[in-house]
């Protein structure tokens, strides 16, 4: 149920109540109804703030997700040359065999 139409039901609430109730009771039903559209009228704000805030973060998601990609990239995985890459040097791969402890040479 949209805002709009709570109100309507607000409204109609209201005046059902103001027919039925005593004159003693209906300056406090209506300033029960006025209060309770000022609730509907700051959550109606609230709401299109949210949806305002939502797509501001989409966007920056979006902008970090490509500053990210940007980052990362390298001579290795762009058409950036190797003098752009800075200090940073690749990770050497290392050997998957476990030391044996003899010592490295051939026979003597």
């Amino acid at each position: 149920m949209d805002l709009k139409e709570l109100k309507k039901q607000v409204d109609k609430i209201t005046l059902e109540l103001k027919n039925k109730a005593s004159d003693e009771l209906s300056p406090l039903i209506e300033s029960q109804s006025v209060l309770i559209n000022v609730i509907l009228e700051m959550s109606t704000g609230i709401l299109s703030q949210n949806e305002r805030l939502t797509t501001t973060i989409v966007d920056l998601q979006e902008n970090i997700k490509e500053l990210r990609r940007q980052l990362n990239m390298d001579s290795h995985n762009s058409s950036k040359p190797p003098s752009s890459d800075g200090y940073k040097k690749p990770n050497k791969a290392r050997s998957l065999r476990k030391p044996t402890g003899r010592k490295p040479g051939g026979q003597k």
